[in-house]
């Protein structure tokens, strides 16, 4: 494998990673924009970076190949945690209904 090789499989095994660095932010702050307000769009980016490019060089380590349906398990388990609420600091109110991080997912009665 050659050096243009090896920053093509580089960059492949970053791009979900980065891609939803970059578009996830702006899908949450466009939901949560209230509670949201005090974080920039550029530390959440950065912070979902750095979540997902670490849970995929852990899947590899771990699981000793990339692709593995439990890495993007745990990307997407792992992913919600740093979009809203107390994990960025000084969002007072959390993120409300179904669809914020943490609710419940019955179905009612």
């Amino acid at each position: 494998m050659g050096p243009l090789d090896a920053i093509f499989h580089l960059v492949n095994f970053l791009a979900p990673a980065l891609g939803m660095a970059l578009v996830l932010p702006t899908l949450v702050r466009v939901v949560w924009f209230r509670a949201l307000k005090s974080v920039s769009w550029a530390q959440m980016a950065r912070r979902i970076a750095a979540v997902g490019v670490g849970v995929l060089v852990a899947g590899v380590v771990v699981l000793g190949r990339d692709g593995a349906m439990l890495t993007y398990a745990a990307w997407c388990w792992l992913r919600p945690a740093r979009c809203g609420g107390r994990p960025f600091g000084g969002v007072a109110d959390r993120p409300s209904g179904p669809w914020a991080p943490g609710a419940s997912c019955k179905m009612p009665a």
